[in-house]
């Protein structure tokens, strides 16, 4: 018998597009994202708490989101 853990993603975007099923590979615990799709991790310090956020917009998507990040300020 063999067992194998899937995921899918859907977009945080427009929140309509959602893949088929991926396969995590054990060694990674969470599914790689197909090919297309960009994954935005943001990390932010709440008191004594690394708060770490993660997104995944979709290939129609992707390029205003892009755009968007490449025009935001960096603040730091």
């Amino acid at each position: 018998m063999s067992w194998h853990p899937t995921g899918r993603f859907t977009c945080d975007g427009c929140k309509a597009i959602e893949t088929a099923d991926i396969v995590i590979e054990a060694d990674i615990f969470q599914p790689v994202p197909p090919a297309g799709w960009l994954r935005v991790e943001t990390h932010r310090a709440l008191h004594d708490l690394d708060v770490q956020a993660i997104r995944h917009y979709c290939p129609s998507c992707a390029p205003l989101i892009e755009s968007y990040l490449s025009g935001a300020k960096a603040t730091a």
